[in-house]
């Protein structure tokens, strides 16, 4: 059972995330773009729980151009939704024997297929949310199918093809035995070069090792409230140490030598150059677990809350800021000057929102 589920069986949440792989294209919850190399992947973890149940909301909005059209998958045991060119039927494989046609899907439509698994029965139910038809199929396997490993939504099961509509996660959900969970994408992490990473917990950052958000600030929609949030230890001082970045000439929290802090932001008076707030006084104790929480208002201000335990380090708040387009999140690194010296970054305690919504919680991409 991955960490990750375990988890999350164990707080009895009621969402379950899946990661942006690539770049998506996203209006609130609903989602395009997909290809091969972008796609929703989702980590199930593994479990023995023979009833589940699927249900995925999706547009059909022009023809299929390429050979097959993925709209989830599964890759062992192989299971996917997918509509082949020059056809205009919605199949659901499984273990590529066993066909569910789903046929006469309508252009310009928007449908929902829900998919009930129980001990070997299959339910399938196609139904077009215009009109309110349904088409329902049935099965039986001999063999036990779990909800479980790695999903991806807006691909074949093979990954060389995307879904060329949208799928809409806000009233999609995924349902094990008796717990339903609603669906909300997050961005991943991608691990640059060979940091060394326990238990969520990341050391060794260098220049040319270190943590890479998968997607960009710009390719969310436009935002007006960011706030990041982080946990790390310095296990001796530093020469210098980069906790986070984003882009260039944006923002960099960062641990200078004689163990000060620093935060560099873009304000948007000056915005060819970083601005620089310092302690200029050794605040970081060492081998202490130290929180760091940036909140900003877009063109506006930011806030920065540093502390150990109670104790706060740093308050330093900036009337003049904001953040530039195209830009990578960068952890332990800024790759030009500084990598995380003596830094452990907990992955498990980083997050960020953007809007108010969760935007990366600590996930690898899948």
């Amino acid at each position: 059972m991955s960490m990750f589920y375990e988890l999350m069986m164990r707080k009895k949440t009621e969402i379950m995330y899946a990661t942006i792989k690539g770049s998506l294209t996203e209006n609130d919850g609903v989602f395009s773009g997909f290809s091969p190399a972008n796609y929703l992947s989702l980590d199930c973890g593994t479990n023995t729980i023979n009833k589940w149940e699927v249900s995925i909301d999706f547009s059909y909005t022009n023809s299929v151009t390429q050979n097959y059209n993925g709209l989830f998958s599964q890759y062992s045991p192989s299971f996917q939704i997918y509509i082949k060119k020059g056809e205009n039927k919605l199949k659901v494989e499984i273990n590529t024997t066993t066909n569910l046609v789903i046929i006469d899907l309508i252009e310009g439509s928007s449908y929902n297929i829900n998919i009930k698994y129980s001990a070997g029965n299959w339910i399938v139910i196609l139904t077009n949310k215009g009109t309110g038809n349904k088409v329902t199929r049935t099965s039986t396997t001999s063999d036990t199918w779990y909800l479980s490993g790695i999903f991806r939504f807006g691909t074949t099961q093979s990954g060389s093809y995307g879904w060329d509509n949208t799928i809409n996660l806000n009233t999609s959900y995924l349902k094990i035995g008796a717990t339903k969970y609603k669906l909300q994408a997050v961005v991943g992490y991608t691990v640059v070069g060979s940091p060394t990473i326990v238990d969520g917990v990341v050391s060794g950052l260098t220049q040319s090792n270190y943590i890479k958000l998968s997607d960009k600030i710009q390719n969310i929609a436009d935002w007006q409230n960011l706030h990041i949030h982080t946990e790390f230890e310095v296990s001796s001082l530093p020469s210098a140490a980069v906790v986070f970045c984003i882009g260039a000439y944006n923002i960099k929290f960062n641990i200078r030598l004689g163990n000060y802090l620093y935060f560099q932001y873009r304000a948007l008076s000056s915005p060819n150059a970083l601005q620089t707030a310092s302690t200029n006084t050794s605040v970081i104790p060492l081998n202490s677990v130290i929180t760091v929480d940036l909140n900003c208002i877009k063109d506006t201000s930011a806030h920065l809350v540093v502390k150990s335990g109670t104790n706060i380090l740093w308050d330093f708040f900036a009337n003049d800021f904001t953040i530039n387009g195209n830009n990578n999140f960068l952890i332990g690194t800024d790759i030009s000057y500084f990598g995380g010296d003596n830094l452990f970054v907990n992955l498990n305690n980083t997050y960020i929102k953007i809007n108010n919504k969760l935007w990366f919680n600590g996930q690898q991409s899948a």
